[in-house]
């Protein structure tokens, strides 16, 4: 899931493992992709501290989601990095390969997406999530409210 309410060409930037992706909500185009410049120039000039930022507010949607899953009972699970990551619904989670995806229940991951949705949260159709330096505390927090009651829902 990306979060709550955000610009359609806000955006996106990560790190991960000495790489970092960027990038915005429309197909890629080389004025598009200076966009990113900003951001690209702010990561590589000691931005280290907003990367482990980043990283720990994803893992706090990680680690949100899967409680959330256990709380109401249904296999939805979360994993990846912090700065990027999947959500889906799985009985028997970590997913290693694409086979361990097959079987996640397809049905229940887009219900929850049509739920949060309806709320305002701006979701990826395919369940993976993508961190943001514009994502706050906030965002996080509300992102996981209306994720539990969409899940409690189900």
């Amino acid at each position: 899931m990306v979060l709550v309410r955000r610009p359609m060409n806000a955006i996106v930037c990560a790190a991960a493992t000495g790489s970092m992706i960027s990038s915005t909500t429309s197909p890629s185009s080389p004025r598009r992709w200076r966009r990113g410049s900003p951001c690209r120039a702010t990561l590589a000039n000691g931005g280290d501290e907003l990367c482990g930022v980043i990283e720990q507010r994803g893992q706090r949607l990680i680690d949100g989601f899967n409680e959330i899953g256990r709380r109401h009972g249904v296999p939805l699970h979360a994993q990846g990095l912090g700065t990027v990551f999947t959500t889906v619904f799985a009985d028997s989670p970590p997913l290693v390969d694409y086979r361990d995806y097959q079987t996640c229940e397809e049905s229940l991951r887009l219900r929850l997406v049509h739920a949060v949705q309806d709320e305002g949260v701006r979701t990826a159709a395919r369940g993976t999530s993508f961190m943001s330096a514009v994502h706050t505390d906030s965002d996080i927090d509300a992102t996981l409210h209306v994720a539990a009651a969409a899940a409690a829902a189900l």
